[in-house]
């Protein structure tokens, strides 16, 4: 497995430094949503629906994101979300059977 790693570093850091560009990008611009899908480059914001299934997906990317590089606008991003989406947490109703994936990707990378 080293070997291959070794084959095809340039490549790899090739596609981890787009990776990183486009991740910093989406970090700075949708700092204040809960994104989830866009449509011509701009996000759409789940803010109003806290109780979304895929709400705890960008905010686990970000933090995964602060890890690799300890740049801050994934932090920021990543808690903004955080505090969005705990407004699920007032409202039983709103918590369902995928509070899992609400939650976990992005409390566990926070704790």
């Amino acid at each position: 497995m080293n070997t291959i790693l070794k084959a095809n570093q340039e490549w790899i850091d090739q596609v981890w430094s787009k990776i990183e560009i486009k991740l910093k990008r989406n970090a700075i611009i949708s700092k204040d949503k809960i994104p989830s899908t866009s449509i011509n480059g701009i996000y759409n914001d789940l803010s109003s629906s806290p109780g979304a299934w895929t709400n705890g997906f960008w905010p686990g990317i970000m933090w995964l994101m602060y890890d690799a590089t300890g740049e801050e606008c994934f932090k920021l991003a990543a808690e903004t979300v955080e505090e969005k989406r705990d407004e699920a947490l007032k409202d039983f109703n709103i918590l369902h059977h995928d509070v899992g994936f609400m939650y976990h990707l992005t409390a566990g990378a926070s704790y």
